[in-house]
């Protein structure tokens, strides 16, 4: 395979195929920058000078040029290639947010901008500066497709991107020239190099390949006929719009409550979640006793330094109980529910049915009708030592995950240097009282914070 060209993955191919208008497959975030070093005058920002100084900085990061491409039938399936076309200024824009914004305005921007497709005809990516941030802040959006990269791997580009020391000097300027995409007879050569490779591990030894197949098909019948999701009236298709909310922590605090309860960050993050979605179906007048929702959590495959791209996260499924009104009992049913689940399933086999149904074009409408997760929850460690954005500090970040299917709420928890933002991404067509989970969360967390210093503090 040529050094400027490489194949999606399965998984990476999948999250193009079950993407559509209303259900957009792109991940991002959005960095709070002191804005000292960003501002020209007071709110302002020079286009130029962001362009120029991040153009330098796409050296780091090669795979920002690429777009995608399909080379049709025998060539093999779609691959990344140079983008012969490339601009910096078709995706890094700058856009004023009202003098003295706040959090909730900067969230509402936020998920305007999340909303719209990326352009598959080049690399799958944007980047927004926002003004007007309350104290001369500047916010950074970063809005990148799924395909490219997991939650993971998005953090490691980013971290290669932007710099750690706040005065590290600009690359050298190098005009970076895209190389030639494959021919027909490289992608033909490629295809028939992986299907002879696939046949001789076959007749080669026929009897693990065929316990490989059966594996798969194992994996996929658990995945359809394990636990039903219970009905629940939020969840419905997922339609365009989106509306965020974020409860900030600290991330020592969350890290003490959960092993206090012989758990880890992601049971306490379990915990807070099941106690407001609990308080959501009350609210709605649903049943919430003996109910345990059925959650799809990301298992990550990768160490949180490998910058490769791709997608290598499996999706491990789980039960979370709401029928108590004590978040820590909950946070002790949610410890018990995740080393149960560890125990007995394999984290790829959500991914790897949704990848084969995903290439088959099935994949929308099986995910559209399916019965087996309530909600998405996912946790994303972020550096624990300080970025700088072209000199700016980053003061707080949280991120931004995929909607899909007919799971309309989604939470995700991203660390950096010591604090733990947990986001709630809704379609406010389904779930229009947002609210009632934020208030919920912070509740529980209150509780279970309040429950910790009784105990540990003098």
């Amino acid at each position: 395979m040529g050094s400027n060209w490489r194949r999606l993955t399965l998984v990476d191919w999948s999250n193009l195929a079950v993407e559509s208008r209303d259900a957009p497959m792109h991940i991002g975030g959005v960095a709070i920058l002191d804005g000292a070093g960003l501002q020209q005058t007071a709110g302002t920002l020079g286009l130029p000078m962001l362009l120029s100084r991040l153009d330098r900085r796409l050296s780091r990061v090669p795979e920002l040029r690429q777009r995608l491409w399909y080379p049709g039938l025998f060539r093999g399936g779609p691959v990344w290639v140079d983008d012969q076309d490339f601009s910096i200024g078709r995706h890094v824009h700058v856009r004023a947010l009202p003098t003295g914004a706040d959090e909730s305005e900067l969230l509402e921007i936020a998920a305007r901008l999340m909303e719209p497709l990326l352009d598959r005809t080049h690399p799958l990516w944007e980047l927004w500066f926002l003004t007007g941030l309350a104290g001369s802040r500047v916010a950074m959006l970063f809005k990148l497709h799924h395909a490219v990269a997991d939650g993971l791997a998005a953090v490691a580009l980013i971290s290669t991107l932007f710099d750690f020391e706040p005065g590290a000097p600009d690359p050298p300027s190098a005009p970076l020239l895209p190389g030639p995409w494959p021919s027909d007879s490289e992608l033909f050569a490629d295809a028939w190099r992986r299907r002879s490779a696939w046949l001789r591990t076959v007749l080669g030894h026929p009897i693990r390949s065929l316990r490989g197949l059966r594996s798969v098909l194992v994996d996929a019948r658990d995945a359809v006929h394990g636990p039903r999701a219970p009905h629940t009236s939020f969840n419905q298709p997922v339609r365009a719009g989106r509306q965020y909310r974020v409860l900030n922590l600290e991330l020592d605090t969350v890290r003490a409550v959960a092993h206090g309860h012989g758990g880890k960050i992601n049971d306490a993050i379990l915990a807070i979640v099941a106690s407001a979605m609990r308080e959501l179906l009350i609210a709605r007048g649903e049943p919430v006793e003996a109910v345990s929702l059925q959650v799809s959590v990301p298992v990550g495959q990768r160490a949180a330094s490998d910058r490769e791209l791709g997608n290598a996260a499996g999706l491990m499924q789980l039960p979370l109980a709401i029928g108590d009104a004590d978040p820590g009992r909950l946070l002790d049913l949610a410890v018990a529910a995740t080393r149960e689940a560890k125990r007995t399933m394999h984290a790829n086999q959500a991914t790897g049915l949704i990848a084969m149904l995903g290439i088959l074009g099935l994949a929308q409408p099986f995910i559209a009708r399916q019965h087996l997760v309530n909600l998405f929850v996912s946790n994303v460690p972020g550096p624990s030592r300080p970025i700088y954005v072209l000199g700016s500090r980053v003061l707080d970040a949280f991120p931004f995950t995929v909607l899909a299917g007919n799971v309309p709420v989604s939470f995700v928890a991203f660390s950096y240097v010591g604090r733990l933002n947990l986001v709630t991404q809704v379609d406010p067509a389904a779930v229009p009282d947002v609210d009632v989970i934020a208030r919920g969360m912070a509740r529980a967390w209150a509780q279970l914070r309040a429950a910790w210093l009784r105990t540990n503090v003098a």
